[in-house]
């Protein structure tokens, strides 16, 4: 269907995004439309700066750019100005500070503009008072004693050593059974209570993830595992874990289990095998 120029100015000037003008010609919004669209626009020259742009808008004209905040709010003691990269920006905008380290007064390197970072002098971001900012190189704010949040331990242990003078006061208080408040801000809260253990069918104590015991375990096995000199003279003899295996009907990978469990190394024990058979040969001889 063709529209005139007519036509379709007055539907632009009663809408006030790309969508609803579609809507209002009885089309989708939806790309090759938007496309042509475009095209009528361009092709009539119409006026769309009344239009907001954004669906997200709702149709409604939003302003023009927000009203910044005033640096006399920001620059302050417990700020909620969060983005240290735009306060840099502002300071420089402003005149307020200078693009220049103010530790090693670097503006270059290798030719280059050096980059560079605000600090927050005594480690607090939302502290940003004027003189609490320093503009610094990353080298030299890399030295600084609070670079990168290398405060955060010695803030951790100043806590740790409050709640310690403070559970040391409660007892002293003659509180000995210091109630659960107290007990949040003592030292023994700072460990995990050790987790309860499970109890197998034979009364003794078991890991809590397991089923049974492990002599439980060693009673209920296919098979009974030989014991150390047993196992060896076995490999002497056999050579080989398959073979071991079948002479106690067990797989050979359980085989392996049970020399990791002695600890037997298995080229040790051919070495040991191989120097006996020698000896007995030249013995013959």
């Amino acid at each position: 269907m063709l529209y005139s120029k007519e036509e379709l100015e007055s539907i632009v000037k009663s809408n006030k995004s790309k969508a609803e003008c579609l809507r209002a010609l009885n089309k989708k919004p939806v790309g090759s439309n938007y496309k042509w669209f475009d095209k009528k626009i361009k092709e009539f020259d119409l006026n769309i700066s009344h239009f907001t742009g954004k669906g997200w808008s709702f149709g409604k004209r939003f302003r023009v750019g927000n009203k910044a905040t005033s640096l006399k709010e920001i620059l302050v003691e417990n700020s909620t100005y969060s983005s240290t990269y735009k306060l840099k920006l502002r300071l420089f905008k402003e005149g307020i500070k200078q693009q220049i380290c103010e530790e090693c007064k670097n503006t270059e390197w290798n030719g280059k503009p050096i980059p560079l970072e605000l600090e927050h002098c005594n480690g607090n971001n939302t502290d940003n008072r004027i003189e609490n900012l320093k503009v610094l190189c990353p080298n030299c704010h890399a030295q600084t004693p609070f670079y990168r949040g290398r405060n955060k331990l010695s803030c951790l242990n100043e806590r740790r050593e409050q709640n310690r003078v403070k559970f040391g006061e409660t007892l002293l208080s003659g509180n000995t059974e210091p109630s659960p408040t107290v007990n949040r801000e003592g030292v023994e809260t700072l460990r995990r209570e050790p987790k309860a253990k499970s109890i197998c069918k034979c009364g003794q104590t078991m890991h809590r993830l397991s089923k049974k015991c492990r002599d439980c375990d060693n009673l209920e096995r296919k098979t009974k595992r030989p014991e150390y000199n047993q196992l060896i003279e076995d490999f002497k003899q056999l050579k080989t874990k398959v073979k071991v295996g079948k002479k106690y009907g067990v797989s050979d990978n359980a085989v392996k289990k049970w020399l990791e469990l002695y600890q037997i190394d298995l080229d040790m024990v051919k070495i040991k095998s191989s120097a006996q058979t020698e000896m007995v040969a030249k013995a013959i001889v």
